[in-house]
């Protein structure tokens, strides 16, 4: 991390001993990021994402952190596979931050490689489960 005092950590939630949803979590500088996670779809009255998120952010404000980035959402997520997660996203409230920077492609290369591994998404989706669709759309 490379940051005086900062720290990665896990987030977990469990019921009954079986963890449902877990995170991987970075924190400096008064903010703490959620960079991946993923969930079962077991228990879903459990709400297993939000307990996730719930003891990351007790975990932040124990250690004086103030801001909590859930870090990431499409530009336009109606219709888009991550439209759920976006949902998910918006329901803690908040403020959209937009950076500039993250959307500029600075190499030629980044459409033929864009395309290219989209073109390999599908394809394996539709090897693997008949459908060419993302798993979370």
């Amino acid at each position: 991390m490379n940051q005086p005092l900062g720290e990665a950590f896990l987030a977990v939630a469990r019921k009954e001993g079986e963890a449902l949803a877990a995170g991987l979590f970075v924190a400096f500088a008064g903010k703490v990021d959620y960079l991946y996670g993923g969930s079962s779809r077991k228990h879903p009255e459990a709400k297993a994402p939000m307990g996730m998120h719930l003891a990351a952010i007790r975990h932040g404000l124990a250690r004086g952190y103030r801001v909590y980035d859930l870090w990431g959402v499409p530009q336009t997520p109606e219709g888009s596979h991550a439209e759920g997660i976006w949902r998910f996203k918006e329901g803690f409230g908040g403020r959209r931050v937009r950076f500039p920077a993250y959307a500029l492609p600075l190499s030629p290369l980044y459409r033929p490689l864009k395309a290219l591994l989209r073109l390999r998404k599908t394809w394996v989706n539709l090897r693997v489960r008949g459908n060419p669709r993302d798993v979370l759309g």
